[in-house]
């Protein structure tokens, strides 16, 4: 071989190997799948961590289908159920709540006034919370009005709500049928949904959007997203559209962990 081959050929490798480490360099670093997730507290009368069932048992059952929006919540974080949002002997945050910068409420039980006290203390301490309060659910549930078991038909959160200046109220006479409201680029599926006024607060800061529906509050040093309706939830909603729906939601709310 000659002296004019071997320095083309010696050229030519050169350029393969620096293509094939800037191609190295470009490429996207996969994600660490052992990575710690973001820890997200979660209460909800909703049917999402543990399926609408008559007992223990059944709730268990290895045929019961887990919830869409368990299974979206999970790809991104570690999901902690909570039943209580007070310590037993002080209008403060327990331990479990504490110990989260994150919180989803998604019509929850009535609360105690406690609690009410601890979550207020809790945002303004710097929680980011994504609250959804419906003030007439349209989820279907096997169970009959007054059933324990039942969600929440009615959203009982004025007193907090009323904490930051944001009364809600709801239109009897508005069309009792599906449909969509814009938040931002997205739509947000709605189904007799409430609204929002704001009143002025001496801790909260709020701004009403997508025709009232959806109130974003800064209070003391945390923050809060607040939905008056939780049509995009339900076990039926179109997974396409409430996916990327409740994705835009978690990630408005908890900008910081997105």
């Amino acid at each position: 071989m000659t002296a004019r081959k071997l320095a083309s050929l010696a050229i030519a490798v050169a350029v393969l190997i620096g293509i094939a480490v800037w191609t190295f360099a470009r490429a996207p670093v996969p994600a660490d799948d052992n990575q710690p997730k973001q820890r997200l507290g979660l209460m909800t009368s909703l049917p999402i961590y543990w399926n609408e069932a008559a007992g223990l048992g059944e709730m268990l059952a290895d045929d019961q289908h887990e919830h869409w929006v368990r299974q979206q919540l999970e790809q991104r974080f570690e999901l902690v159920p909570l039943d209580i949002l007070s310590a037993p002997d002080r209008l403060e945050p327990n331990d479990e709540l504490a110990d989260l910068d994150l919180l989803l409420l998604a019509q929850p039980n009535a609360l105690a006034p406690a609690d009410f006290v601890a979550l207020d203390n809790w945002v303004k301490g710097g929680g980011k919370l994504l609250l959804f309060a419906d003030p007439m659910l349209t989820e279907h549930s096997e169970f009959g009005l007054g059933d324990r078991r039942r969600p929440q038909d009615m959203a009982l959160l004025g007193p907090v709500l009323m904490r930051w200046g944001l009364p809600q109220f709801y239109d009897e006479d508005q069309p009792d049928t599906p449909r969509l409201v814009t938040y931002g680029d997205t739509a947000i599926p709605l189904h007799n949904a409430g609204r929002f006024e704001i009143l002025p607060a001496e801790t909260a800061t709020c701004e009403l959007l997508s025709e009232r529906v959806i109130a974003y509050c800064a209070i003391g040093q945390g923050s809060a997203l607040i939905v008056s309706d939780a049509a995009v939830l339900e076990h039926e909603a179109d997974s396409a559209i409430a996916g990327e729906a409740l994705e835009k939601l978690l990630k408005n709310a908890f900008n910081s962990a997105q």
